[in-house]
């Protein structure tokens, strides 16, 4: 019998697998789940895209009420980091979106961007 357990606060998960066609699902000690390896096998590939810590969006094209908001939000002085987060970008995405619409300069190097000069 293997067992994995792992805590999402508040929560403590906890895998057993009894035979190899089978296993048991328990949140907080209490049963949620029972079935097959295939069905494990489903669940864990699931498992990974939930505790992924690539954001929501990451991958998705903008969207031209993502570029306004974001030219919106950026112009009135929010932050790179803050603006990732409302996003739902990583900041490597949110720079390399401000550089595309003319909002920052790359330098060239892939941590400073400034400001355009006026």
């Amino acid at each position: 019998m293997t067992k994995r357990t792992w805590s999402v606060i508040p929560r403590e998960f906890v895998l057993s697998t009894e035979e190899p066609e089978g296993f048991t699902l328990t949140v907080n000690g209490t049963e949620v789940l029972r079935g097959s390896a295939e069905e494990l096998a489903a669940l864990a590939k699931h498992a990974r895209a939930l505790t992924r810590r690539t954001p929501r969006n990451a991958g998705q094209r903008w969207s031209h009420e993502s570029d306004t908001a974001l030219r919106v939000a950026f112009e009135a002085g929010v932050g790179v980091s803050e603006l990732a987060k409302q996003l739902e970008r990583s900041g490597a995405a949110v720079r390399a979106r401000l550089v595309h619409l003319g909002l920052l300069e790359d330098d060239g190097s892939w941590r400073r961007f400034t400001r355009p000069s006026a």
